[in-house]
């Protein structure tokens, strides 16, 4: 039986790898993805070459396939993605100015945890997605630790005005290092910090809410709430949405401290009205609760807000079943979480402001934001030298709103006169697409001149 299944494993390996050599032919338009098919290919034969010296009998074997086919279930998405990003569904044009920020933002954390030259800084890579919500492949292993790597919807991926979300799922990462006890972050952030802050803050909820515990949980005593070691088993739930809602409220908090007023409306341009039906996740605040908070960092950096942002939303907390055969439990542990959240938001700002603060992060320039937007309007031009990627999005966010080419022309009485209207509308928008990709391909002009010969 071992026998059998060590050639399995044997057999899928090589096809993985032959795979792998196929994929390494396309064309990249930046080097990255085929650095990360090297690597992997590098772990698929160590993989193989363990199978073809073990010995078929006896449990080892078993575990050696094990780990084979774990290494196949966990990177196969990542081949996928990294063909992905070879397709030109993505404006490249916007891929340098992320890359630099990702640096600023990453490399000094990096530069010491590895070895080797190529190794030393972080490499992004960009890809289509084929789910609506911009996504983050977070590796937190050893084999592609340095790597970044954002997937965005590929309806939308050649849209620069949705760059800002990149910003978000950057804060993905970082949330991460935040975890890892050898990250340079650990200087800034204790590790696990929010996991202890969250268990003291339900304890606190619970205590303000005994009676509404006891009627779901019957059976304990109020004394043991701060002491027993047995009792966090019945809020685990709780204790694991709160901290999924904190890591998304850091993440949003991250995106509007690097793009200001542009994460926002991107934000708001993906996810509003929220679900149809209102049903929400137990993972995200409630909508309205995340865009209070949005609205709340916001003022503290001084980031200008759309009015009445709130109103854009759907309720969610109608999505809540009040029918008595509901198993209420779960109920008050999300509501325990959702005031658990709400106590801490100030703590993540402060530690978002700590975190970034040692980065060398542009600031949104208003002054540069109103010129780049003349420059559009006026000249329906790119600008001609080199300008933050911030007040490029912020500007192109500017002509937008100002534009209104977000509002659908007024119907008239013949529709030929329709049809002109709304091409008319979209031929603008992607004029100013244009103009915004243009404007970034610069950045990356420009540094190449800065290079020396």
């Amino acid at each position: 039986m071992a026998s059998q299944v060590v050639e399995y494993s044997l057999l899928r390996l090589k096809y993985c790898v032959d795979e792998i050599n196929r994929l390494k032919q396309d064309d990249f338009a930046y080097d990255y993805p085929r650095m990360a098919l090297i690597i992997l290919e590098k772990n698929f034969n160590s993989s193989r070459r363990a199978l073809e010296k073990i010995s078929v009998e006896g449990e080892s074997a078993l575990t050696v396939c094990c780990a084979a086919l774990d290494l196949l279930q966990t990177y196969l998405p990542i081949m996928g993605f990294i063909i992905r990003s070879t397709k030109v569904r993505i404006a490249f044009e916007f891929y340098f100015p992320l890359l630099e920020l990702t640096k600023r933002i990453f490399d000094e954390d990096l530069r010491e945890d590895r070895k080797s030259i190529d190794a030393n800084h972080v490499k992004l890579i960009v890809a289509s997605e084929w789910e609506y919500s911009p996504y983050n492949y977070l590796l937190g292993d050893e084999l592609l630790k340095s790597f970044v790597c954002i997937g965005l919807s590929a309806t939308e991926s050649s849209n620069p005005l949705i760059i800002p979300i990149a910003g978000h799922e950057i804060g993905h990462t970082l949330w991460l290092k935040l975890q890892d006890e050898n990250s340079k972050l650990v200087d800034l952030i204790k590790p696990n910090k929010y996991n202890d802050l969250i268990d003291d803050q339900i304890r606190r909820e619970i205590e303000k809410s005994w009676d509404d515990f006891c009627r779901h949980f019957p059976g304990y005593k109020k004394e043991d709430l701060f002491s027993s070691l047995y009792l966090p088993k019945l809020w685990e739930d709780a204790q694991s949405w709160a901290l999924r809602q904190v890591e998304e409220v850091f993440c949003d908090f991250i995106g509007i401290r690097i793009f200001a007023e542009s994460y926002l409306h991107a934000f708001t341009y993906l996810t509003t009205p929220g679900h149809p039906t209102g049903t929400r996740s137990s993972l995200y605040p409630d909508i309205r609760a995340r865009v209070k908070y949005l609205c709340q960092y916001a003022q503290k950096q001084n980031v200008a807000l759309a009015p009445n942002l709130n109103s854009f939303f759907l309720d969610e907390s109608e999505s809540l079943d009040p029918s008595p055969e509901t198993d209420h439990k779960p109920i008050f542990l999300l509501e325990i979480a959702d005031k658990v959240v709400d106590t801490i938001v100030e703590e993540i700002m402060n530690d978002v402001n700590v975190i970034l603060s040692k980065k060398s992060i542009p600031v949104r320039n208003q002054e540069k934001v109103d010129s780049i937007c003349n420059t559009f309007e006026s000249l329906n031009s790119p600008i001609l030298g080199p300008e933050e990627m911030v007040d490029i999005i912020n500007a192109g966010w500017q002509c937008f709103i100002k534009n209104k080419l977000f509002e659908t022309p007024k119907l008239s009485t013949k529709l030929e006169e329709d049809r002109k209207n709304e091409k008319a509308r979209f031929e603008k928008l992607n004029e100013l697409n244009d103009m915004i990709l243009k404007s970034l391909e610069i950045i990356e002009i420009s540094r190449l001149w800065e290079l020396p010969e």
